[in-house]
C-alpha cells in the first residue's frame, strides 16, 4: 500500500511534522504544479527551520532581530537570514547562487539587515505590498526583461516570451506566501539532515560589524567567544585589512592593533613585541613551532591577538600575549578561484593562487582549498633576495550537519639573504638620539649572498569538530611538522673599541669617553672608533620535528534563563631531533669591512663546533573552565584552572658537556567577570596566568623551573551607531618572574666558546590601550589605536626593542557613486616612540650592596612616524591595487640587536598587483 505524505515524513525524520512543516511542503508542491513544467529553476520559499527544500519563516514578532550572518554565498547566507528574520523571504536558488553577500552583525529590522547583506552585490530585494514577503532577485540591466519563472529582474535578460501566459509567477508567489503566512505560530523543528550546517562551537562565524571589526575569536580558549563578552582583551586582524595594506609581513597589518609593535630581526622570525614582551616563532591554528621564515599573509584568513597570558592556547608562551595565525580553510561554496600577480621596487614580486569550493553539486559533502605561492624579489638592502615556494592543499568533509573533518598540508621552501644591519654612529649615547654610521648608504651590503636564512618544512594537520548532542560538542586536532632551518650571524667588532663607555657612577653610556679603574673611575677621551670592522659569528642548523594533539570538550546548558558553559581539554606536545642533532652551531667569519670602501668577501667557516645537542621536550596540558551567563546576558562569570607538566631534556653531543632532563609541573588559574549595564556597553575584569619551562642543562645554578606570567586587566567596550563604531579601552598589569634575557656577551666578536648562558630577570609591565574601528558612513571605515605602558626590570630599566608608546590608524574609502564605483583609496600612519637599542643587564662596577647602579641602554632608536597609501579598483573579475610605503621617504631606524647590528628602515616603495577571479 502506498505511503501517505505524513507516513513518509515519520519514517524518514522519526517524528510527526508540525503544522507549518506540512503547510510548507504541501505549499511548495502546489506551487510547483501551478507553474509550467518547463520552469526548472529551484525556488526557495524559506520557512525557518522546518523543511529542507522549501521553507518560510513566520514569527509573532517581525521587529528588530539580532543578526550574526557571515559573508558568503547567497544560496547559503539567505537561508541563515531566514532562520532569524521572522519575515517571509522568496528567491530562486540558481539565480542567487554565486553572489557573495556581506556580513551583518547587530540588531536590525529584517528589511534593513537584508539591505545590508545585499549592498553592493548583484542582488536586490523588494517587499511585496500584499504579504510583506521579501523577494530577492538579480539586478536587471537597463531594458532587460525577467527570465521565465524568475521572481524579479536579472542581469542576463531572456527575451523569449514566458511559456505561461495569463499566469504571473510573481502572482503565484504572492498567493502562496499569503497562504503560508496564515499558518499558526511556528513550532520548533529540527533541521533535516543536510539542510542547515550548524556552526561548530570551535569555529568563528566570520561575521564583521564593519570591514575591520570581527565579532568573535577562538584563540582565547579554542572555543568560539564573543569578543564583546570576553574577560580578556582580544584583537583581530581580518583578511580585509591585510589585503588593503598589501601586507608583506604580518606586522604590516598587526601594527594597527594596540600593544603590538616591531621588535628585532625583521628579516625572518616575525619577531614582534606584545605589551612589551618579545614574541618569537609562529603560532598557526593554535600550534606553536620555531621558524626562520616570515609567515606569508596570503595564507591567512585572520590573525587573532589575545593580550596577556593564555593558559589554554599558549600555556607556556609569552605573558604579553599570543599571536595566533588562522589559516584559510575550504569553503562549501560554488568553486571559486583567484590568481594574483604582484611587482614592486622591492619586497614585492610573485604569484598567488587561491582555489576553493564544494566538490560535486550543492549537496556535496566535500570541499577543497588549494593555496600556492611563488615569490622571488629583492629587498631594500643589497644582496638580500627572498625566494619562497609554498603549496598548501586542504580538504573538508561534512560527515553530518554538525560534524566536519578538515585535513591540511603545507610544503614550504624559504630562503632570504641575511641582513643584520651595521654599526651605529659612535656619537650615540644613552641621552641623545642615535643615527646610523655616517657616510654609509642604508642599502649597502656587508656580506655576499652566501649568508642567508633558510626554512624548509613539511606540515600535516587535521581538525575534527562535532556536536554530539544538543549540549555536548567535541574538537580533536593533531599536527606533525618536520622543519630544517639554517641561519648565519656575523657580528661586527671595531678594531679599537666602540669610541665610548658606560659611566660606572651612573650606568649611562657616554660617547667619546672612557673611564679608568675604581674607585675613582676617572673619565678620559676615548680613541676614535676605527671605521674598519672585523666580522665573526656562527652558522646554526636546527633540524627537528614536532607532534601536537589537542582534545577539547564543551557542554552547554540553559536552565531558568541561566546559561552554563563548561569546557575541558587535554593537549600534548613533543619536540625531537630529526637529524644527528637538533642544534648544530659552527663558528664563522667574514672579511674585515672598511666602511669607507666596502669590499665584500666570501663567508668562511672556522671549523670550530660551538654547540651540538639534542632538544627533547614533552609537555602535557590539562584544563577546566566554567562560564555562567545570567540576567539575560547582562552578567558573565568565568573561572578555570590549567595544569602543565613538562619534561625538558638536553642531550649534549660534545665532549665534556653535561646532559640533563628536568621534570616539572605548574598549575595556573584564571577568572573574570563581564557586566553589561546597558546592551551596548561591556565592562570586564580578568585575571590570567601562564608558566613557561625555562630550566635546562645550560641554565645557571638556581634557575627556576618555570617563568610565570600573571596579569590583571580591566576595561570597557562600547558599540554605537548600529555597531558600526566599536571602541575598547583596557588597563593591564603583568608580572613575570625569571624572564630570560639575551646575554650581551654572546654578541661580541669573536663570540665566546662555549656560549654564555642567558640571564634572568623579573619584570613588570603596566599601562593602557585604546583601540577601535568605525564605519563612519557607507564605504568609509577606519581602524586605529593608542597604547601607553611601561615594561621594566626591577631596576626600572626598559627592554631592548620595546616602544612603550605607539599609535596607528588606517582609513579606507570606497566610492559609492556610479562614476567611480569599484574604486577605493586608503591611507595609514603609524608612530613608535623611542626604543632601547640594546639589552642592558646587571649593575656597574661602582655599585655597592646598599647602592646598586644598573647598566642602562647605550643608545635609543629615535621615535618615528611613517605614512602609507593604497588605492584599488575592481572592474568585473579584475582587481588592481597599488601601494606606496613610506610615502615621504622618511629616514629612520627599523630595529637593532646591539650597537654593532642596527637595521636602517626602508625608503619609499611602490608596489602593484592585479587579481583575477574566476
Amino acid at each position: 500500500m502506498p505511503l501517505t505524505l505524513r507516513q513518509a515524513w515519520n519514517g524518514f525524520f522519526g517524528k510527526a511534522p508540525g503544522p507549518l512543516a506540512v503547510r510548507c511542503v504541501i505549499g511548495v508542491v502546489v506551487f510547483l504544479r501551478l507553474l509550467s513544467t518547463q520552469v526548472t529553476v529551484p525556488v526557495a520559499v524559506l520557512c525557518g527551520n522546518s523543511a529542507a527544500g522549501a521553507t518560510l519563516v513566520v514569527a509573532a514578532d517581525a521587529g528588530t532581530r539580532t543578526f550574526n550572518l557571515p559573508r558568503g554565498d547567497a544560496a547559503d547566507t539567505l537561508k541563515q537570514f531566514a532562520a532569524v528574520a521572522g519575515t517571509p523571504i522568496v528567491y530562486l536558488v540558481d539565480r542567487v547562487r554565486g553572489a557573495t553577500t556581506n556580513a551583518v552583525a547587530g540588531a536590525f529590522a529584517p528589511r534593513d539587515a537584508l539591505d545590508r547583506m545585499l549592498a553592493g552585490t548583484a542582488l536586490s530585494a523588494e517587499q511585496d505590498a500584499a504579504t510583506g514577503a521579501l523577494v530577492v532577485s538579480r539586478k536587471r540591466t537597463a531594458g532587460a526583461t525577467p527570465k521565465r519563472g524568475e521572481a524579479g529582474p536579472v542581469s542576463d535578460p531572456e527575451t523569449k516570451t514566458p511559456v505561461i501566459p495569463m499566469r504571473s509567477p510573481r502572482t503565484l508567489l504572492t498567493a502562496l506566501v499569503a497562504w503560508l503566512a496564515a499558518s499558526p505560530a511556528v513550532d520548533a523543528q529540527t533541521p533535516a539532515a543536510g539542510d542547515v550546517v550548524k556552526l561548530s562551537a570551535f569555529e568563528v562565524s566570520g561575521q564583521a560589524p564593519n570591514r575591520y571589526q570581527a565579532a568573535e575569536a577562538t584563540s582565547g580558549g579554542r572555543l568560539r567567544t564573543s569578543i564583546f563578552d570576553s574577560p580578556q582583551a582580544i584583537s583581530v586582524v581580518p583578511e580585509a585589512l591585510m589585503k588593503d595594506v598589501g601586507a608583506v609581513r604580518t606586522i604590516d597589518a598587526l601594527k594597527y592593533i594596540s600593544g603590538v609593535t616591531e621588535s628585532t630581526l625583521p628579516n625572518g622570525l616575525d619577531r614582534v613585541t606584545v605589551r612589551g614582551f618579545q614574541w618569537d616563532g609562529q603560532t598557526v591554528d593554535g600550534f606553536y613551532s620555531n621558524s626562520y621564515n616570515n609567515l606569508d599573509p596570503f595564507l591567512l584568513d585572520r590573525i587573532e591577538v589575545v593580550k596577556g597570558p593564555n593558559a589554554i592556547i599558549s600555556p607556556s608562551g609569552n605573558p604579553g600575549g599570543t599571536v595566533n595565525h588562522v589559516t584559510k580553510k575550504p569553503l562549501f561554496v560554488s568553486p571559486r578561484h583567484s590568481v594574483r600577480f604582484e611587482y614592486g621596487a622591492f619586497d614585492a614580486g610573485g604569484v598567488e593562487l587561491d582555489s576553493t569550493g564544494r566538490l560535486g553539486d550543492s549537496s556535496g559533502k566535500f570541499a577543497y582549498r588549494l593555496l600556492a605561492t611563488y615569490r622571488d624579489y629583492d629587498a631594500y638592502y643589497d644582496k638580500t633576495r627572498t625566494r619562497r615556494h609554498s603549496i598548501s592543499p586542504s580538504l573538508s568533509y561534512q560527515l553530518a550537519p554538525n560534524t566536519k573533518l578538515t585535513v591540511q598540508a603545507e610544503f614550504l621552501k624559504w630562503k632570504a639573504g641575511t641582513y643584520l644591519g651595521f654599526p651605529i654612529d659612535p656619537s650615540a649615547g644613552s641621552t641623545n638620539e642615535a643615527r646610523m654610521l655616517a657616510g654609509v648608504s642604508p642599502t649597502t651590503a656587508f656580506y655576499n649572498d652566501d649568508v642567508y636564512r633558510t626554512d624548509r618544512r613539511t606540515s600535516f594537520q587535521a581538525f575534527l569538530t562535532s556536536e554530539l548532542t544538543d549540549h555536548l560538542s567535541v574538537r580533536v586536532a593533531a599536527r606533525h611538522v618536520n622543519y630544517a632551518m639554517r641561519t648565519y650571524q656575523l657580528n661586527f667588532a671595531s678594531t679599537n673599541g666602540d669610541g665610548g663607555a658606560r659611566d660606572p657612577n651612573t650606568g649611562l653610556y657616554v660617547p667619546f669617553t672612557v673611564f679608568g679603574p675604581g674607585p675613582a673611575f676617572a673619565p678620559s677621551p676615548a680613541a676614535a672608533q676605527n671605521r674598519t670592522f672585523n666580522q665573526t659569528g656562527s652558522t646554526a642548523d636546527i633540524i627537528e620535528k614536532r607532534q601536537n594533539f589537542q582534545n577539547d570538550w564543551v557542554y552547554e546548558r540553559t536552565v531558568a534563563g541561566v546559561k552554563s558553559t563548561t569546557s575541558a581539554g587535554f593537549a600534548y606536545t613533543r619536540r625531537q631531533p630529526d637529524a644527528d642533532a637538533s642544534v648544530f652551531v659552527v663558528g664563522s667569519e667574514g672579511v674585515p669591512i672598511n666602511m669607507d670602501r666596502v669590499v665584500l668577501g666570501q663567508y668562511r667557516s672556522t671549523g670550530v663546533t660551538l654547540d651540538k645537542f639534542d632538544i627533547l621536550e614533552l609537555t602535557r596540558q590539562y584544563y577546566l573552565n566554567q562560564s555562567v551567563t545570567a540576567f539575560d546576558g547582562r552578567a558573565i562569570f568565568s573561572a578555570g584552572v590549567s595544569k602543565i607538566e613538562s619534561r625538558n631534556g638536553t642531550r649534549q653531543l660534545l665532549p665534556g658537556r653535561t646532559s640533563s632532563t628536568i621534570n616539572s609541573d605548574a598549575t595556573t588559574v584564571n577568572y573574570g567577570v563581564v557586566v553589561k549595564p546597558v546592551p551596548n556597553v561591556s565592562l570586564f575584569y580578568g585575571h590570567a596566568e601562564n608558566a613557561s619551562p625555562i630550566a635546562s642543562s645550560i641554565s645557571p645554578p638556581g634557575t627556576p623551573a618555570f617563568s610565570e606570567g600573571i596579569q590583571d586587566e580591566f576595561g570597557g567596550r562600547v558599540r554605537l551607531a548600529d555597531n558600526r563604531l566599536q571602541l575598547a579601552v583596557t588597563y593591564f598589569k603583568i608580572n613575570q618572574n625569571a624572564f630570560s634575557v639575551t646575554n650581551p656577551g654572546n654578541l661580541v666578536s669573536p663570540p665566546p666558546n662555549p656560549r654564555l648562558p642567558n640571564l634572568f630577570s623579573d619584570r613588570v609591565a603596566k599601562g593602557w590601550e585604546l583601540e577601535g574601528t568605525f564605519e563612519i558612513q557607507k564605504g568609509l571605515t577606519v581602524i586605529g589605536h593608542y597604547t601607553a605602558f611601561t615594561n621594566r626590570d626591577p631596576f626600572n630599566v626598559p627592554f631592548r626593542g620595546t616602544a612603550e608608546k605607539s599609535a596607528a590608524a588606517w582609513a579606507r574609502y570606497e566610492f559609492q557613486g556610479s562614476a567611480l564605483k569599484g574604486f577605493s583609496v586608503s591611507a595609514g600612519a603609524n608612530w613608535l616612540d623611542k626604543r632601547p637599542g640594546d639589552a642592558a643587564s646587571g649593575v656597574t662596577a661602582a655599585s655597592t650592596p646598599t647602592r646598586l647602579i644598573p647598566n642602562l641602554p647605550t643608545f635609543y632608536l629615535p621615535a618615528r612616524t611613517l605614512v602609507d597609501l593604497s588605492a584599488s579598483y575592481t572592474r568585473g573579475a579584475w582587481t588592481y591595487q597599488a601601494n606606496v610605503d613610506n610615502v615621504f621617504d622618511k629616514e629612520y631606524i627599523l630595529a637593532s640587536l646591539s650597537r654593532m647590528l642596527v637595521v636602517p628602515g626602508s625608503g619609499i616603495n611602490f608596489r602593484a598587483s592585479a587579481t583575477y577571479r574566476f
